[in-house]
């Protein structure tokens, strides 16, 4: 029999016996992602303060540094309402007044967003080009 085919079934055989840690792999890949320093730490309060501290690192400094972001702690407030939100229309009246910035600087920070692989906007599809431009995008969050 194949290495591949033997493989297969080696990994069929796993999930099917270990349904229970299969499911709980699941959730903790869901919940923290893969990074190996997350992944490798036993203890929940632990990934929790390690997965914060990625996200402050990645966030709130190097992207805020590196876009000379002034508003530091408007683009994290919209970023936690994006990540509440994945798949949702994206209205750019209800975000500006809640995080407090314009509409202009709303498009730019969701512009960076998109560039810096934290978040993917999906445009509606139409067969009148006008309508999928101007219609409300969906936004996918990509932090997990």
């Amino acid at each position: 029999m194949p290495a591949d085919i033997k493989e297969r079934l080696q990994l069929t055989d796993f999930f099917s016996v270990e349904t229970e840690k299969v499911h709980e792999l699941l959730e903790e890949y869901m919940n923290f992602g893969g990074y190996p320093r997350i992944v490798l730490e036993e203890k929940l309060d632990e990934k929790l303060r390690l997965i914060n501290e990625i996200y402050q690192n990645y966030i709130e400094r190097d992207i805020s540094y590196l876009l000379k972001i002034r508003k530091t702690e408007k683009f994290s407030n919209l970023v936690k309402i994006m990540a509440a939100q994945p798949g949702s229309l994206v209205n750019f009246s209800e975000l500006t007044s809640t995080v407090g910035i314009s509409v202009k600087t709303l498009k730019e920070y969701l512009w960076y967003l998109e560039k810096t692989f934290i978040l993917k906007r999906i445009t509606p599809y139409f067969k009148n080009v006008r309508k999928e431009i101007t219609k409300d995008p969906k936004v996918a969050e990509k932090f997990h």
